[in-house]
C-alpha cells in the first residue's frame, strides 16, 4: 500500500511517515478467504532533529568582495540543512558564531547566511553555524571562509613644503611626500614632464632664470598599480 513496506505481518511506515495508514488485510482458514478490509494505522509524529545533508565545507571570496548569500537549505544544488519535519509544520533558525569578528561581517536571516566584506580585510576565519527546530534540537556545521588578498594602490596624501634657487636643481623623494598603502609594498617615485621645468630621474631642473612655482605631475608605483 501507501507509505509503508510488509515484511510478513510487520508493517513498516516510511521513514519519518507520520499520519493515518490504510493497510489493506484479509483473514484466511486454509481454503477460503473473507473480504479485503482496511485497517487504519495511526503513526504518531516522533520529532527527528535537523541534520546536514552536504556541508559546504569552506567558501572563497577576494578582498573587498561584493556583499554575497547563499541559502542554508541548498547550495550549488545540494541540500545542506535539512530537517524531515518541516512538511509537518516544522521549522529551523539559524545562528551563528565565528573565530575572526575582524575579517567579515555575517549575519543568518530567514534560510540565508549574507557576508559583507570589511575594507582591506583578508584572511580565514570559521564560522559555525547552528540550525534549530522547534522543540531545541539542533546541529552544527564549520564553514571555513577565505579571504585572499588583493593589492591596493599608493594613494598621494599630501607633500612636504619643497623650496629651490633660482637656476638651481630640486631632487625629490619618497621622504618629500605624505603617502598611505595599505598593503606593505615597496614603492617607487615617478615624475612627468611639465612647464618650466625638464628631468633628469628625480632631479627637476627648473629652466634658467626661472622663479615662481612649479607644478610637477608625480606618481607612486607598488609593482603593480600606480
Amino acid at each position: 500500500g501507501e507509505h509503508y513496506e510488509i515484511d510478513s505481518l510487520a508493517v513498516i511506515p516510511d521513514q519519518d511517515y507520520n499520519g493515518v495508514l490504510f493497510v489493506a488485510a484479509y483473514l484466511s482458514d486454509g481454503e477460503l478467504t473473507s473480504d479485503t478490509s482496511s485497517l487504519e494505522v495511526h503513526i504518531l509524529p516522533v520529532n527527528d532533529p535537523p541534520m546536514v545533508i552536504s556541508s559546504i565545507g569552506s567558501v572563497e571570496f577576494e578582498e573587498d568582495f561584493a556583499d554575497t548569500s547563499i541559502s542554508l537549505y541548498s547550495h550549488l544544488g545540494l541540500d545542506y540543512f535539512s530537517d524531515p519535519d518541516i512538511v509537518y509544520g516544522d521549522s529551523l533558525t539559524f545562528s551563528l558564531s565565528f573565530s575572526d569578528t575582524g575579517l567579515v561581517s555575517l549575519a543568518a536571516d530567514d534560510d540565508s547566511l549574507h557576508f559583507v566584506s570589511l575594507p582591506d580585510e583578508y584572511g580565514t576565519t570559521f564560522v559555525y553555524v547552528t540550525a534549530m527546530d522547534e522543540t531545541g534540537a539542533s546541529v552544527l556545521d564549520t564553514l571555513v571562509v577565505d579571504i585572499s588578498p588583493v593589492n591596493d594602490a599608493p594613494v598621494f596624501v599630501g607633500q612636504d613644503s619643497l623650496f629651490v634657487l633660482e637656476d638651481s636643481s630640486l631632487v625629490l623623494s619618497l621622504l618629500d611626500l605624505e603617502y598611505y598603502d595599505v598593503d606593505p609594498d615597496t614603492h617607487t617615485l615617478h615624475l612627468l614632464d611639465g612647464e618650466h621645468y625638464i628631468l633628469d630621474g628625480l632631479v627637476v631642473i627648473p629652466e634658467p632664470d626661472y622663479n615662481g612655482e612649479l607644478y610637477v605631475a608625480a606618481y607612486l608605483n607598488d609593482g603593480q598599480l600606480s
